[in-house]
């Protein structure tokens, strides 16, 4: 990820995979996780783009594809995710503090689902 509209679109797809990954589970600690994942990724995903778009006075105008996929590997599609995450940061908000703490929020989300994920 190199702009703000890829993030969007990855975690988007992230949030729309995770509520479907949350209707189809029979678990019920499953459920409840992912019902957390796709929750908390959409509310700090929108946090993150209204913060950048007041900062800088643009809009956003995302474009790309949102795959449907399997929920046969949850923790390691959340793995590379977070590892996208972390480094579209490093790149692209390591001088913006605030949007970096905003961005920060999406890892803290996908860690304890990880986490929660491993007692389902």
């Amino acid at each position: 990820m190199k702009t703000i509209e890829e993030l969007f679109v990855a975690v988007k797809e992230a949030e729309v995979n995770a509520h479907l990954w949350h209707l189809r589970t029979s678990s019920y600690a499953e459920h409840k996780a992912l019902e957390e994942l796709y929750e908390g990724l959409r509310d700090n995903l929108d946090s993150l783009i209204e913060q950048t778009q007041g900062k800088f006075g643009t809009k956003i105008n995302p474009t790309g594809t949102i795959k449907i996929l399997s929920s046969t590997d949850v923790r390691m599609y959340l793995i590379k995710l977070s590892e996208s995450i972390e480094k579209f940061i490093k790149n692209n908000l390591s001088d913006d503090k605030d949007l970096e703490n905003t961005a920060l929020l999406l890892l803290e989300t996908i860690n304890k689902v990880r986490y929660l994920l491993t007692l389902s």
